[in-house]
This record gives C-alpha cells, sequence and structure tokens, in this order.
C-alpha cells in the first residue's frame, strides 16, 4: 500500500495493484481550486457545496496520463472555519465527470475530529449491468467509537429487504479509520435487482450509551 501525503492535507491511498506496472516514474500533482471556479449548478438542492476542491491528476515523465485501476482512497482535510455549521458527520465526496458535465458522489465518511472527509472512487448513482463501468457501488462509512457489529441493508422504496452486506457479524470496528464494503447491484438470491431508488442502512449498535446510531442514505441503480 501506498500513501501519498500533499502539503494541503489532501491524503491518497492506494494498494500496490492499483499502480500499473510499467511506464517508469509516476508523478502525482493536487492543486487546490478556488471556490469561485467550481459550477455546482449539478449539485442536488439538499446538498452544499462546503468550499474545499481540488484538482488531482497522475502521469508519467512523458506528460501521458495515468489510469489508476482498483479502489483507490482520497482523503481531503478542510479547516473548522469552512464547515459553516454543517454537520460534518454528513460530509461525502464528490468527483467531475467531464462525459456527463456534473458532479457524481463517490460516498465517503466524515471525520469531525480530524476534520477530514475521506471516500472511495466509487459511484452513486451506478450500473450493474455488467459492462465493466460502473457495477458496484462503494460503501464507506467512519465510526467515532467502538462497536460491538455494524449492518448494512438495502430496502426499495416498499420497505422490502433488498440486500443485507452484513448483519450482527462481530467485528474489530474501532473509529480510529474508515471503513469499505461493496454492494455489486444484486438481491438475496444473487439477481441484479431492478433499477431505482434504494435506501441503504447503515446501523451500529455501541458499546457506551447510546448504544444504537443508524443512518439511511439514498442509492440509486440506474441501467
Amino acid at each position: 500500500e501506498r500513501l501519498l501525503v500533499f502539503q494541503d492535507g489532501t491524503v491518497l491511498t492506494v494498494e500496490g495493484g492499483d499502480l500499473p506496472g510499467a511506464g517508469g516514474d509516476l508523478e502525482f500533482t493536487v492543486a487546490p481550486i478556488p471556490e469561485s471556479l467550481v459550477d455546482v449548478s449539478e449539485i442536488r438542492d439538499d446538498m452544499e457545496f462546503v468550499g474545499v476542491a481540488r484538482d488531482l491528476t497522475a502521469q508519467y515523465a512523458d506528460a501521458t496520463a495515468v489510469s489508476l485501476v482498483g479502489k483507490p482512497s482520497l482523503t481531503l482535510h478542510y479547516q473548522e472555519y469552512e464547515t459553516g455549521g454543517l454537520a460534518e458527520e454528513d460530509f461525502g465526496l464528490f468527483g467531475w465527470i467531464p462525459e456527463t458535465d456534473r458532479w457524481v458522489l463517490k460516498g465517503g465518511a466524515g471525520n469531525p475530529r480530524g476534520n477530514t472527509v475521506t471516500g472511495e472512487t466509487e459511484p452513486n448513482p451506478f450500473s450493474p449491468n455488467g459492462d465493466g463501468l460502473y457495477d458496484e457501488t462503494v460503501v464507506t462509512f467512519y465510526l467515532g467509537r467502538e462497536a460491538d457489529y455494524v449492518n448494512i441493508e438495502f430496502y426499495d422504496l416498499e420497505g422490502r429487504l433488498a440486500r443485507r452486506l452484513v448483519f450482527k457479524g462481530p467485528t474489530d470496528y474501532t473509529g480510529r479509520s474508515q471503513h469499505t464494503m461493496t454492494w455489486d447491484g444484486t438481491d438475496v438470491d444473487g439477481n441484479i435487482v431492478p433499477y431505482g431508488i434504494y435506501v441503504m442502512r447503515v446501523e451500529a449498535r455501541f458499546k457506551t450509551e447510546p448504544t444504537f446510531e443508524r443512518v439511511n442514505k439514498p442509492v440509486v441503480v440506474i441501467k
């Protein structure tokens, strides 16, 4: 695993298999983007840009672009005064998709104690149609204290269980880092779920009071 730490607090984590095996030296560059230059017109009305944007590039010595594989994670650091009273635990990571000219939620988990938000480079919405593009989505979560177990379930809008990733399994979640799990869009029988909106429920049972905490988030499955 390689951990790249930039001067402004940005951290890029990649596994050895994420890096291409040929091409010589790699150069990673991160550049802060002024808030005035960020187009947030495609972000939903119930979301708010907190003013932290970075342009991250990777290239070979000959200036050709590097395409990372696997699931590298990205952590962005923000100043406390930039939050504006927003709930930091709800922060997420978005990526700009030039082909569709819009921002796409990459997931993410906020850490108010460290003033950071970390996310995987995976999408929501996603399309588990087997074409090799956005076939999976990664659930990223952060626990602020030690937990006995975590439940991660997906329900359709009628309240029917579509898929259960984890249910009351013993864990070693300590809250010191983010945790991730992958949903491939299949139901409990291994079939691709119908296209539409689903509710992801993440529930934790903690060792101290308050005992339970639950978060519900929408996940969109598209063609």
